[in-house]
């Protein structure tokens, strides 16, 4: 009997321990996604205002790990929003997720 509720402690600890595992791989991916997308936005935001790269569309990117993509639009003539989105291994729900950083860029007069 003392074998059997052993085993069975000690089989929940193992399975606590890799749901542990899984939260702690799915953090990194999710914070090196993050660190990508701010580094994409910050690319972005040192252009200036009228470089194609920020014409209004979609443009695919990536790295030797991640891959996304951002989106520029048009609200007025002085305004572009832009929203990078990067995608990660999420092994806690299995599969992928994205991480979605947003920006406004606004045309300046120098």
């Amino acid at each position: 009997m003392a074998v059997t509720v052993l085993g069975m402690v000690l089989g929940a600890c193992i399975l606590g321990f890799s749901q542990a595992l899984k939260g702690v791989a799915t953090a990194r991916n999710q914070m090196a996604a993050t660190h990508f997308a701010r580094d994409e936005v910050e690319g972005l935001r040192t252009l200036k205002y009228t470089n194609s790269l920020l014409n209004a569309g979609t443009v695919l990117i990536s790295n030797s790990t991640y891959t996304g993509w951002y989106t520029v639009s048009n609200l007025e003539a002085n305004v572009k929003n832009v929203s990078v989105s990067i995608r990660y291994q999420n092994h806690l729900r299995g599969g992928q997720s994205t991480n979605t950083l947003f920006t406004s860029l606004t045309r300046t007069m120098h």
